[in-house]
């Protein structure tokens, strides 16, 4: 019975310690809860500002200003990027060496391994320049601080054509088969697309520059690059290869239109006319008709803006014609022939402004009252009606005594 009694007494006692325990952790498990979610909830707690939803608009239906604004961007016209001509040419030149690596048979081999050193030849002569045109590396030079020169890119070009002229050789051999010349056409291809990012890591920087400052590239390109080759009687078969090429090979970029854009920003319109029936021979239906719609391929002659015309009226008042020993006309054409020189040497042809000055006299002598700007504003407002648009009216009027150069003074009006 003592035993049973123990046994009962420290069951007892583990019950009681169990319990204790348990009310322990539960009281810390509380003490978390009071404390820790509190403080977190401070310290992870986000600003909201208030918002008067009371005195803004109702929802307007973003569906219909969605579909709005997504039609005024797709019929947006592509913008052209006139260097397009040389980087997008890399493609070119990419594509024709696929090709040449797909030939089956050695004829097909040596055509197109000929197309493509007919075109590298060209669009090498455009970097390199020929003659009096400058070519794109001396240019890049001039406007990037000897950029081409310091990353030898002409070297380069000479050691491509070492290469070539061994390929050369071996392929117009009658002995050659095409076993052996595509392995020499391979080496000669993984350097030609070395030298192809090489050229691009140098010209591309370069040519960012320039379009974020100041220097007109597609008037650089316009005189320093295509002169190069314009005049070559095979110029044609560059700009039909060039399109064949790029649409077979630029998959879903329009790297064709891109191209073509390039080009037709470059040329004057009546190169580019001649330039249309080979663009599409070198394009499927489909793809020309779409390249049409986007830049307009068969667009009519431009023609020039109007040319802005700055009018003058030169009024000579009656009493300086009265100080004066000249008759009325002398000294209006003296003052107008003054007044032209004065005013076109202030403009530049950028400007594209035209100065047209018309000496007349003056009917009504001008009051003498006129010292203040009030004045001058209030009587000009009144014979508003008598000076043309877009004329700016200037008087000749004596000087005011005690001025120390003795000329006539000078009142303007524009309108």
């Amino acid at each position: 019975k003592t035993r049973t009694m123990e046994g009962k007494m420290m069951d007892l006692e583990a019950r009681r310690s169990g319990a204790a325990s348990r009310q322990k952790a539960l009281l810390v498990y509380v003490a978390l809860m009071l404390l820790a979610v509190p403080v977190w909830w401070r310290t992870t707690e986000v600003y909201r500002a208030y918002l008067p939803f009371d005195s803004l608009p109702e929802p307007m239906d973003n569906s219909a200003a969605l579909g709005e604004a997504l039609t005024a961007l797709w019929s947006q016209k592509p913008t052209p990027q006139p260097f397009a001509i040389v980087r997008i040419g890399h493609d070119v030149i990419r594509g024709m060496m696929k090709d040449c690596e797909l030939a089956k048979e050695l004829p097909q081999f040596r055509h197109r391994f000929d197309t493509l050193m007919r075109w590298q030849e060209m669009h090498g002569e455009m970097e390199d320049g020929v003659g009096s045109c400058k070519g794109m590396f001396t240019a890049l030079d001039e406007q990037c601080g000897n950029v081409a020169s310091a990353h030898k890119l002409d070297d380069a070009h000479t050691q491509l054509s070492n290469v070539e002229k061994r390929l050369v050789n071996v392929v117009r051999n009658p002995n050659t088969t095409l076993e052996e010349a595509i392995p020499l056409f391979k080496e000669f291809a993984e350097q030609n697309e070395a030298h192809l990012k090489k050229e691009e890591g140098v010209m591309m920087p370069c040519v960012k520059t320039l379009m974020e400052g100041d220097v007109n590239v597609k008037k650089l390109l316009q005189q320093d690059v295509m002169p190069c080759i314009w005049d070559r009687p095979d110029f044609v078969f560059f700009v039909e290869a060039a399109a064949r090429t790029l649409e077979k090979h630029s998959e879903t970029e329009p790297k064709a239109r891109s191209w073509l854009h390039a080009l037709r920003t470059l040329a004057p319109y009546e190169r580019w006319r001649t330039y249309l029936p080979n663009i599409q021979s070198g394009l499927t239906a489909p793809l020309y008709a779409q390249i049409d719609a986007e830049i307009d391929l068969s667009a009519t002659k431009p023609q020039p803006p109007p040319v802005p015309l700055l009018k003058i009226s030169l009024v000579v008042s009656a009493s300086l014609l009265a100080e004066s020993e000249a008759n009325s006309s002398t000294l209006r054409d003296k003052a107008a022939k003054w007044l032209t020189k004065e005013v076109s040497r202030r403009l530049t042809p950028q400007d594209g402004v035209k100065v047209q000055v018309r000496g007349e006299a003056e009917k009504e002598e001008l009051p003498s009252n006129l010292e203040s700007e009030e004045d001058l504003d209030s009587f000009f407002a009144k014979s508003q009606g008598a000076i043309a648009r877009n004329t700016l009216r200037i008087h000749l009027l004596p000087a005011k005594s005690g001025q120390e150069d003795g000329g006539g003074g000078c009142l303007m009006m524009g309108t």
